[in-house]
C-alpha cells in the first residue's frame, strides 16, 4: 500500500533542487500542528503533489480544508483520492511584491478542523520559507554574476585590474599577466603602483588614487609609462581590509598607458 508519508519523501527528491533548510521548514510545519506531513510546493516544481500547491496559489489566500476528499477544488485530484488525503492546510508563498512563488502545504491522513492558532503558526512558517527562498535566490544571482565576471576577465583582450581605494590589487586578468609579466597570484594583494608604475611617477599615481577615493572619479587616465616586470621580484603583498573596489583597464594597443 502506498503511504502518504513515503510519497511525500519521494516528491521531495523528484521536485526541483532546493536547499535542505527549506524542506526542513516544511517538516517543521507538519510537526507543529501534529499533521502527517508537510511540503513546499513551488510553481516550477514537478510531481503529482504540486497540483495541491497550485490550487492554494489559485485561491490567493490560505486554504484550510477539513476533508480534502470532499472539497470541490481538492477532491477532483486523483492524487488526493489515491493517497487518501483528508485534512489539508495550504498557505500561499508570496514575495515582497505579492507575486506567488508557491505554497506551504500540510496534509493529514484524517479529517480535521484547523484552529486559528494553527493557521497563524503555518503563516509564520510560510513567511520564514519566503525569506529563505529570497536568500537562496540572492546567492544564486551573486554566483551567476561572479561567473559572468570571471568569464569577462578571462576572455578580455584588454588588461583588467581591480583595486581598492588604497591601490591594493584584488583582480588581475590574463591580459594583464601577459602585458606586465606578473601572474595573478603574484599581483593580488600588492599595490598597483609597485607593479606597473615607474618609481619616479608613483607619488603622482598615489595622489590620483587618493583623489579617486575622495571624489568618486574612479577612472582617471594618466600619461605615464607602464612598467613591465623586466626581471623584478614580486613586491610584498599588502592586502587591505577595505572592500571598495576601483576598476583599472589598460588598452592592448598602448600597453604603457595606464588608467586609474
Amino acid at each position: 500500500m502506498i503511504s502518504l508519508e513515503s510519497t511525500l519523501q519521494e516528491q521531495a527528491v523528484s521536485t526541483s533542487p532546493r536547499a535542505g533548510d527549506i524542506d526542513r521548514l516544511a517538516t517543521l510545519a507538519g510537526r507543529v500542528v501534529g499533521a502527517t506531513s508537510g511540503l513546499i510546493s513551488l510553481l516550477d516544481d514537478e510531481g503529482e503533489l504540486t497540483v495541491l500547491g497550485r490550487d492554494v496559489v489559485a485561491t490567493g489566500e490560505p486554504l484550510l480544508v477539513e476533508d480534502a476528499g470532499a472539497h470541490p477544488l481538492l477532491g477532483r485530484h486523483e492524487t488526493v483520492r489515491r493517497l487518501e488525503i483528508r485534512g489539508f492546510a495550504g498557505i500561499p508563498l508570496l514575495d515582497d511584491e505579492g507575486r506567488p512563488l508557491g505554497a506551504l502545504c500540510v496534509v493529514d491522513a484524517r479529517p480535521r478542523a484547523w484552529t486559528n492558532d494553527e493557521e497563524e503558526l503555518l503563516t509564520e512558517i510560510a513567511a520564514a520559507v519566503v525569506t529563505r527562498l529570497g536568500l537562496h535566490r540572492a546567492v544564486e544571482l551573486a554566483r551567476e554574476a561572479a561567473e559572468e565576471r570571471q568569464a569577462v576577465l578571462a576572455s578580455s583582450l584588454d588588461c583588467i585590474v581591480v583595486m581598492d581605494d588604497e591601490g591594493i590589487v584584488h583582480e588581475w586578468n590574463p591580459a594583464a599577466e601577459v602585458t606586465f609579466g606578473w601572474t595573478r597570484e603574484e599581483a593580488i594583494g600588492c599595490r598597483l603602483g609597485d607593479l606597473i608604475v615607474p618609481e619616479e611617477q608613483r607619488q603622482r599615481h598615489e595622489e590620483g588614487i587618493a583623489r579617486a577615493a575622495r571624489t568618486g572619479e574612479s577612472r582617471i587616465i594618466g600619461n605615464g609609462s607602464g612598467c613591465p616586470r623586466s626581471g623584478r621580484t614580486a613586491p610584498r603583498s599588502r592586502r587591505s581590509s577595505r572592500s571598495r573596489d576601483t576598476s583599472v583597464e589598460d588598452e592592448p594597443s598602448s600597453p604603457a598607458r595606464s588608467a586609474i
